[in-house]
């Protein structure tokens, strides 16, 4: 159960902040530009390690198991590899995604939402 709701809380913040996104770019960019720091690393790794661990978990109950558990392989990758990626590449990548003009933002923030809405979906339907 605690899986479950680990997979539902981080699926709705990311259906939220692709709303965010969709309607203020500029506060999608200041929410973005808050994590260009060590902390923001760690902290970005571990949410996609514990997303990645409960998603692969609540998998093989869900609507679409195998798109899951892929979804889910991928998450913990990145998760183990974004710290090997370094702070200042990480910051860097940041800093980039940050300068893209407000069309690239919203399509970024659109696949987001339905990133988000469609875990939750096949979770809870």
């Amino acid at each position: 159960m605690l899986v479950l709701i680990v997979v539902v809380v981080v699926s709705i913040l990311a259906a939220g902040i692709g709303v965010v996104g969709l309607v203020s770019p500029s506060r999608q960019v200041a929410f973005i530009s808050r994590w260009e720091s060590t902390t923001g690393l760690w902290v970005s790794a571990v949410i996609r390690l514990v997303f990645g661990i409960a998603l692969w978990f609540v998998a093989p109950a869900s609507l679409t198991p195998v798109i899951l558990q892929v979804l889910a392989a991928l998450s913990v990758v990145v998760a183990l590899l974004l710290p090997f990626l370094g702070v200042v590449r990480f910051q860097s990548l940041l800093s980039w995604w940050c300068r893209q003009p407000p069309a690239a933002i919203r399509a970024w923030s659109a696949v987001a939402l339905v990133f988000g809405l469609f875990i939750l979906w096949s979770v809870l339907a």
